[in-house]
């Protein structure tokens, strides 16, 4: 009968003891390892005064903290609760951004400084283009006011909320979704404008092209808007 002992030919050998070369793979692996996931901490994107000062940002941020304050009103008023709130932020991103200040010339040395937009996918070929056009009262022409680039001083604020409205008017829109839109820019625009009111407003999309890496290594970066007809251009005329 055997023995249920384990024979000492049945015990393995000892491992042997690690080389001061794993050590130190191991010390370099997670110290690139912590580099990494310190470098891709999220951050606000904006937490700019002028953008918090926004007409659009300030009335979200108003409605979300008076929401908020009804919940957990752990201060006396919105407000108050608000600037705890941005605090807290503005502290974070000055700590993240120390910490990536020290990380980055070795992160820069082994090509990781990837951030959060490696994840956005290849940008389309040829995007569509939301353009905004008005004509104010007693001009003959319209005037370019706002494209999906917007270049103005409120673009941060503007561009990311207006995306998915621009989606949605670009396959499935009636005209009273966009003589609702037109209206809200005629608003933006006489804002911008009180001593030039706005009489019409036209919507309309442009199709851009966009160039290859090697186009644009040779300097080709033009993307060639082009006007489109279908979905074709919206006229709105403030009645």
């Amino acid at each position: 009968m055997a023995s249920p002992h384990a024979t000492p030919s049945d015990v393995p050998p000892p491992r042997p003891p690690l080389t001061w070369r794993a050590h130190a793979a191991a010390v370099f692996v997670t110290f690139h390892v912590a580099c990494v996931l310190v470098y891709a901490l999220p951050r606000p994107p904006v937490a700019s005064d002028d953008i918090l000062k926004h007409p659009e940002v300030k009335a979200e941020l108003d409605q979300g903290f008076e929401a908020l304050h009804r919940l957990v009103p752990w201060r006396d008023t919105p407000d108050e609760m608000r600037d705890d709130v941005l605090r807290i932020v503005r502290a974070y991103t000055r700590f993240t951004d120390r910490l990536r200040r020290t990380i980055e010339p070795y992160l820069e040395l082994a090509g990781s400084t990837q951030s959060w937009h490696m994840f956005g996918g290849t940008p389309p070929r040829f995007p569509l283009v939301f353009v905004v056009e008005v004509q104010p009262q007693g001009e003959p022409d319209f005037v370019l006011f706002q494209d999906l680039h917007w270049g103005t001083a409120d673009s941060a604020a503007m561009n990311f909320r207006h995306r998915k409205t621009h989606e949605l008017l670009s396959y499935r829109s009636s005209a009273s979704d966009k003589s609702a839109y037109a209206a809200y820019w005629a608003r933006r625009w006489d804002d911008k404008h009180p001593d030039r009111p706005a009489r019409r407003v036209r919507l309309s999309f442009e199709r851009l092209t966009t160039p290859s890496p090697e186009q644009v290594r040779r300097g080709k970066a033009d993307r060639r808007p082009e006007r489109l007809d279908d979905p074709g251009p919206f006229v709105w005329e403030r009645p």
